[in-house]
């Protein structure tokens, strides 16, 4: 957490501040990408499964942030000085803490003595019989974007106009794909990409142009998750959903193109 608040604090620092020109370099009608890395924090993870033999919920999921940075990449287009519309890839990463005590809610039957039960909000450990996670799990966050920029009041004039800065904020929804390497029951795990449901997410940033060109961005960013579609394994006939929101930084370099 203290890390993430000082990137934060930096990336607004280095964007935010004092070098405004009087005309903005961004133009009407032009493309733009950016490539940078970012840093994510996750709530509490919400699991629920469902099959013919059981219909239980596991909440209070402890996530960490697995002390890494991983990639984020955008391409899009302004059509004015004001509005853009992009895509971007953002890779989250979180670790799921074997060993955990986790609260579950529900009904098990025909899985094996230890684990069948009625179960009433009790605390349950995380491990080889009953659910154990791989040491990370990775999503790549596929999304579209419609942000609003503008330019800064400005406080230090600059007579060649060759450094602006802009604040910004935008609405992003797309499509997640996890790769994870989870156990359920002791059955074969299941670790391959695929589709596993959406996001969300609201932003709020700022850029500082280089030139007419290049600019450095960095963005804070507050989102929910809803994967409806979490696979775990192929042995069994099972439903399962996850839920959790996440805030996350991005810094990244770009260039209009």
């Amino acid at each position: 957490m203290k890390t993430a608040l000082q990137v934060s604090l930096l990336g607004t620092l280095i964007c935010a501040p004092v070098f405004v020109s009087a005309n903005s370099v961004v133009q009407e009608k032009s493309w733009f990408a950016s490539i940078g890395m970012n840093r994510a924090l996750y709530s509490d993870i919400r699991y629920d499964f469902t099959s013919d033999d059981f219909d239980f919920t596991l909440s209070k999921v402890d996530a960490d942030n697995a002390e890494v940075f991983k990639n984020n990449i955008t391409i899009g287009y302004f059509f004015d000085e004001h509005y853009a519309v992009s895509m971007g890839v953002d890779q989250l990463r979180y670790v799921l803490k074997n060993g955990q005590n986790v609260k579950i809610n529900g009904d098990i039957n025909n899985v094996s003595t230890d684990i069948d039960g009625n179960y009433n909000k009790q605390m349950v450990d995380l491990n080889d019989d009953f659910i154990m996670f791989d040491e990370s799990d990775s999503i790549t966050y596929l999304y579209f974007d419609h942000s609003y920029y503008d330019e800064y009041h400005e406080f230090i004039p600059l007579e060649e106009g060759n450094i602006t800065s802009h604040w910004l904020i935008g609405l992003s929804a797309g499509l997640m794909f996890p790769q994870s390497n989870a156990v359920l029951f002791s059955k074969d795990s299941f670790d391959e990409v695929y589709l596993a449901g959406a996001g969300i997410n609201v932003k709020l940033g700022a850029n500082l142009f280089l030139g007419q060109n290049f600019f450095v961005q960095s963005e804070m960013k507050l989102g929910y998750a809803n994967l409806w579609n979490v696979k775990m394994t192929d042995d069994i006939d099972v439903d399962i959903t996850q839920q959790f929101s996440f805030g996350q930084i991005n810094l990244s370099i770009g260039a209009l193109l």
